[in-house]
């Protein structure tokens, strides 16, 4: 089953004409990130998200782990004949296994650096120059997403996009004076919970 959806028409045009009529100062822009500002990684290859960046710095283990509650949960997460709450309670249980694993495994700051120098996330052509509109015109621009706060800041900081108007709503680790990660600073962000 695809995740597309029509949008009528009518209705789009007319939330077009109504943010014309509002005009910018009223105007607040809300996205995902993986996937929606992230693009295709190259040679046609699906986009890196900020979850998959690690599996080239944190090992086989690593690996392995992240594979087993990728095929036990993702059928869930797709499966349609499943409620609503039962999936989105699923959903947590996932990305709280998966963060602390990350955890566990010692993600450090220096880690999320080192694995987008070697991995990059790719920006969708034309989300830079978005970005930068919303920051020359002072639209507040909030990234919710259900993947890595940490590789997000970190990437956009990289890119010279992270921006006052910009803000991110999603998944980030606490870390001792190390930089190591010793937990999460917040509630989960999957994609359920994202109302």
């Amino acid at each position: 089953m695809s995740n597309l959806f029509i949008i009528n028409p009518e209705v789009f045009n007319s939330k077009i004409e109504q943010i014309k009529k509002d005009g910018v100062s009223k105007l607040h822009i809300v996205s995902d990130f993986d996937r929606t500002l992230t693009g295709e990684s190259g040679e046609g290859k699906k986009p890196t998200t900020s979850w998959a960046i690690f599996l080239s710095k944190l090992g086989e283990e690593y690996a392995k782990e992240r594979n087993e509650l990728f095929n036990t949960y993702f059928p869930i997460e797709r499966d349609m004949t499943l409620s609503h709450k039962y999936r989105s309670e699923q959903m947590s249980i996932w990305w709280q296994k998966h963060l602390a694993l990350l955890v566990r495994e010692g993600v450090t700051t220096d880690i999320i650096k080192e694995v987008l120098q070697d991995e990059k996330l790719k920006l969708r052509g034309g989300v830079s120059q978005l970005l930068t509109m919303t920051k020359s015109q002072s639209i507040p621009f909030l990234i919710f997403s259900a993947g890595v706060g940490d590789a997000i800041r970190v990437h956009l900081e990289s890119q010279s996009l992270l921006f006052q108007n910009i803000h991110i709503l999603s998944n980030f680790f606490t870390f001792n004076t190390e930089g190591k990660a010793v937990g999460f600073a917040n509630e989960i962000v999957h994609p359920f919970n994202k109302t």
